[in-house]
């Protein structure tokens, strides 16, 4: 190899890393969240639903709740590149004056089987003013 090829190689390699690591690629991003005027808002960056749960954080330790599986059920969801808008008073288990909501986000993954998984999940605590 001349000495001209070993100077293009380092330029070769960090083109050939860099284009492997694309903005767009399919990594699974959190839903942007605002709380504000007794809403919370929920915004979708990717280009599948997003399923969630947003709840009172002592009513969650009191519950039991199954998470959607199925995307065919009526599970709550924020749709791809949507936005999703929800009351206080629709939290489950909000009582006027609460703090904090925590908010469940995950996708649903099909499997061979034709079955779907949860992935991606997510846990965030939100401050409601």
């Amino acid at each position: 190899m001349s000495m001209k090829s070993l100077r293009v190689l380092p330029w070769i390699l960090a083109v050939t890393v860099l284009a492997c690591n694309s903005p767009t690629g399919t990594d699974a991003r959190q839903l942007r969240v605002i709380a504000a005027a007794s809403t919370v808002t929920m915004e979708n960056p990717n280009d599948w639903p997003v399923f969630y749960l947003l709840a009172n954080p002592q009513f969650l330790a009191l519950a039991d709740f199954l998470l959607c599986d199925d995307p065919a059920m009526p599970c709550p969801r924020v749709p791809p590149r949507e936005t999703v808008r929800v009351r206080y008073a629709d939290i489950a288990g909000y009582e006027a004056g609460e703090k904090e909501a925590t908010l469940w986000q995950w996708r649903l993954e099909r499997q061979a089987d034709g079955t779907y998984r949860s992935v991606d999940f997510q846990v965030t605590t939100i401050g409601l003013r």
